[in-house]
């Protein structure tokens, strides 16, 4: 549901913030949530998966660079790609021209499943909703919205729909989009401070009914916003003030992760958002997109570190990032958006991005989350 890429689009700092929808963290009720102290060495052991599965264009993806992954009640896959939308039921694949003319026309970033199941899916022009019966047979609305493209989708307690966009977060009020005001902010560290508007790339919806909102290049950092009365807390009351922030996932206990160019932070939200960061988990690995799976572990995609679960105590390496001499070359190895299915299958986009320039995708990558190998 969160979404940010335009920042992987800029030549100094690739940034992407891909959104991660798990369809499954609703059902991460095996266990426990992992404990998290305040201070974790992230000790990194090695996982083998029992087997990887690759599809590209080759297979019937419409790109290679996918944006966003989310799986639905059925048990679809739902694709956002630089070249549109497609949906895999595990066969086979129904192109973006059988879905909408949005999904059809040009990159689609985000996408999310609200209570009744209808498929929101964001794109560069706005947002549409899908309400099917099967996948090629779907009703669906459209609306351009100011701002886009859409990079993220939440839904709060009133089932109302929230976008945040390269220009800021709108919420769906009938049927209108109306803008909402975020707290001035200053451009920190990347530019002057001259107001802009903040591009929104993650937002979550805790268990208290707060909508957390992450911000990227030019400003970063978080607000949290009450969707009822629309206050806003500013981002220099919490943590991460000046930090990119590429996803936020709400854990068991209620508590947000964060994650970042400098890592993956656990925050307090009791008895209110706090300054007080609980543990970064992980190190100064970049974080970009966070996921539970159905025991409550961690999973994170990470720049040059592939991707990595927390159990609690210790992080193990899925499936690795390049080495130290591939690593300085100028080509950097990236797994992004990331969703489990109900069998327990991950789904993972990959991509590899140069130096400078423009990021060119490798396709989708699957493999069955249990057994794996410690």
């Amino acid at each position: 549901m969160n979404t940010p890429f335009l920042s992987a689009l800029r030549p100094l700092h690739l940034a992407p913030v891909l959104p991660v929808l798990l369809w499954a963290s609703s059902m991460a009720c095996g266990r426990a949530a992992p404990s998290i102290g305040t201070a974790i060495s992230p000790s990194i052991g090695r996982g083998i998966p029992r087997s990887l599965e690759y599809r590209s264009t080759t297979s019937g993806l419409p790109s290679d660079l996918i944006l966003d992954i989310a799986i639905d009640p059925a048990d679809r896959v739902w694709i956002a790609t630089m070249a549109g939308l497609t949906v895999f039921d595990g066969t086979s694949w129904t192109p973006s021209t059988q879905l909408s003319p949005l999904a059809a026309s040009s990159a689609t970033f985000a996408i999310g499943f609200d209570r009744k199941g209808r498929a929101w899916v964001g794109g560069r022009n706005g947002i549409a909703v899908f309400d099917c019966l099967t996948v090629t047979q779907c009703d669906y609305q459209q609306w351009t919205i100011t701002g886009s493209p859409v990079l993220a989708i939440a839904f709060d307690n009133q089932d109302r729909t929230w976008v945040g966009t390269n220009e800021g977060l709108a919420v769906l009020e009938g049927n209108t989009w109306v803008s909402v005001q975020l707290p001035k902010l200053s451009a920190g560290p990347y530019g002057t401070p001259e107001y802009k508007p903040a591009r929104v790339t993650a937002l979550a919806l805790d268990t208290s009914g707060m909508l957390w909102v992450g911000l990227d290049f030019p400003y970063g950092g978080l607000t949290v916003i009450n969707p009822i009365t629309l206050t806003t807390t500013s981002p220099s009351e919490l943590p991460l003030y000046h930090v990119n922030v590429y996803s936020i996932r709400i854990d068991q206990l209620g508590r947000p992760l964060i994650g970042t160019p400098k890592g993956l932070y656990v925050l307090t939200t009791k008895p209110s958002p706090s300054k007080d960061l609980v543990a970064n988990l992980i190190g100064d690995l970049n974080v970009l997109a966070i996921a539970f799976d159905r025991e409550g572990r961690i999973w994170v995609t990470t720049r040059y570190g592939g991707i990595s679960i927390y159990d609690g105590s210790a992080w193990t390496t899925l499936i690795p990032g390049p080495s130290p001499a591939e690593s300085s070359e100028a080509v950097w190895y990236d797994y992004f958006p990331l969703a489990f299915d109900t069998q327990g299958g991950a789904w993972a986009g990959a991509a590899e991005f140069p130096s400078y320039g423009l990021p060119y995708g490798t396709g989708l990558v699957s493999f069955p989350v249990y057994p794996f190998s410690p």
